[in-house]
């Protein structure tokens, strides 16, 4: 059985290199501007892990459209 990790801070530590979502935007923003993101305070980015290789994230940013704009 598999125990993947509560969600936790992402990290220089964290193995991104395999990680496949499905949708290739997703992965990139992962691999190339999370952690940038977060050291600047833009947002945070959490990961779910097995050891220190990531198996899923989500992120957090403050922020705001008007509800005209959404699709």
């Amino acid at each position: 059985m598999f125990h993947f990790s509560a969600p936790t801070l992402l990290s220089e530590e964290h193995e991104l290199l395999d990680f496949n979502s499905g949708e290739p935007s997703l992965d990139d923003w992962l691999k190339k501007r999370a952690l940038k993101n977060q050291l600047s305070g833009a947002s945070r980015c959490f990961v779910l892990c097995l050891d220190n290789k990531v198996f899923g994230y989500f992120s957090l940013s403050a922020g705001a459209i008007s509800h005209e704009l959404a699709p």
